[in-house]
């Protein structure tokens, strides 16, 4: 480039060159003399010598000065003034660039890897930001353009630092990180704007403390209590404080959260106000828990369907198709009796488990003893739901614990059903003859 350069020194020919890069080129070769800048009437210079710039005007003036400038060049040279570090003097110049014009010159570099030279840790103006990167063989560049993208340009027009090709998956890397930092500084942004305008500030708490509502009924202030009608007018309220023309001004965040909102009162608001949608709401919160969102009365709609229709296999004595559907069900709604309703499926299916050996090509089964160790792995987990076992788990368990021979958990397990059904007669019975096959034991 430089020997480009050349028949433009002391010939008064007018060069079209970015004025920048120009800057640049003539630092890197270590021009001594003076820049001409013919900007229409307007004619201006700036003196290099000794690694130094000198000039009337500021490096500012010259951030638009050299912009659409054509450039003439002469050796000869009368320096003005104390002058400053040549290459601080151009970096005052990029300073002085819009950050969006940087922006857009530097896009298609941001995902790529950039690499420095350890010479730049000379220039002390910007030897804080690059210290951590100076000499490495590479890094993402996307750090210095998102936070100081002036410094990455001018790095890369002194050349100074080299762009190297990322991979395909540092490229992903690197705009997922582009796309968590944006989200946090529109975020951040958002924040600021809320906090300094009441008006905002309480309707982002109120759309914060309603999201945690338990249960449809919760949302819109109702209990089997009150009046219907009630409801009808808490939607009201809902609507009036969230509806899009009351937040056409608010920060765009806001306006999101809000929107998510009112949405989910549109969706379930209907499902309180029909009386057969409604009783189905009550019952299913009965068997379930809580409901919080249409999608979820639809989801239990389907489960309470087909636990009906694993009901009628267990009454029909198909307890291996009642045990599947009931271990579904219980996966998604985490409900205590479908465990129950797992347990007593599961033990009173006395064919080997056909459906789970299906896949296994030497057509295994599950042994007795397997079958057990679910069955008392069921039980605990029934246990971590409810401190007093059912009844009829408890014998169940004591069935499994006797067919076993294992008569140390046999008699502990009677005696925990003695102690919350006291007047239980056949636990009694059944840990007596415990406590003399024992003691025939002994004597043995």
């Amino acid at each position: 480039m430089w020997d480009k350069i050349t028949p433009y020194i002391n010939t008064g020919k007018k060069l079209k060159i970015k004025g920048d890069k120009l800057f640049a080129i003539l630092l890197q070769n270590r021009f001594r003399g003076t820049l001409f800048v013919h900007a229409g009437a307007m004619n201006d210079e700036i003196v290099l010598e000794d690694e130094k710039a000198f000039s009337q005007k500021s490096p500012s003036y010259f951030a638009f000065a050299l912009q659409n400038a054509l450039f003439s060049l002469s050796t000869s040279s009368a320096p003005k003034g104390p002058g400053i570090d040549s290459y601080e003097f151009l970096f005052e110049i990029i300073k002085a660039y819009p950050a969006d014009m940087l922006t857009h010159l530097l896009e298609q570099y941001k995902t790529e890897n950039v690499t420095i030279k350890p010479e730049v840790a000379r220039f002390s103006f910007i030897k804080a930001p690059l210290e951590k990167y100076a000499g490495k063989s590479s890094f993402p560049a996307l750090g210095l353009f998102l936070e100081q993208v002036h410094i990455l340009y001018f790095i890369l027009l002194t050349e100074y630092a080299a762009f190297l090709k990322a991979s395909d998956v540092e490229k992903q890397r690197a705009a997922e990180e582009e796309k968590r930092r944006t989200e946090e500084s529109k975020q951040e942004s958002e924040r600021k704007a809320i906090a300094n305008t009441q008006e905002w500030h309480e309707l982002e708490a109120f759309v914060k403390r309603t999201f945690k509502y338990e249960s449809i009924q919760q949302l819109l202030e109702w209990d089997e209590a009150k009046d219907i009608g009630e409801v009808h007018k808490t939607y009201l309220r809902f609507v009036q404080k969230l509806h899009p023309d009351k937040l056409q001004h608010a920060p765009e965040g806001l306006k999101e959260r809000a929107s998510e909102l009112l949405a989910v009162i549109n969706a379930v608001y209907p499902l309180l106000k029909d009386d057969d949608s409604r009783m189905k709401v009550l019952t299913l919160t009965k068997k379930y828990g809580n409901i919080r969102t249409k999608e979820r009365y639809e989801e239990l709609l389907e489960v309470d369907e087909l636990v009906l229709r694993g009901d009628a296999f267990y009454k029909m004595q198909e307890f291996g198709k009642a045990y599947k559907i009931y271990v579904e069900m219980y996966g998604r709604t985490k409900a205590v009796w479908l465990l129950e309703k797992m347990i007593y499926a599961y033990y009173n299916n006395k064919r080997p488990e056909q459906d789970a050996a299906k896949g296994i090509r030497d057509e295994r089964r599950v042994s007795l003893e397997g079958k057990h160790m679910k069955l008392r792995d069921y039980v605990q987990r029934l246990r971590d739901y409810k401190a007093n076992l059912p009844l009829e788990i408890l014998y169940i368990l004591s069935d499994v614990y006797e067919k076993e021979r294992n008569i140390v958990m046999l008699r502990k397990t009677l005696q925990e059903t003695l102690v919350i059904y006291p007047g239980e007669t056949k636990a009694r019975a059944w840990l007596q003859k415990v406590d003399e096959f024992l003691q025939n034991r002994k004597k043995t």
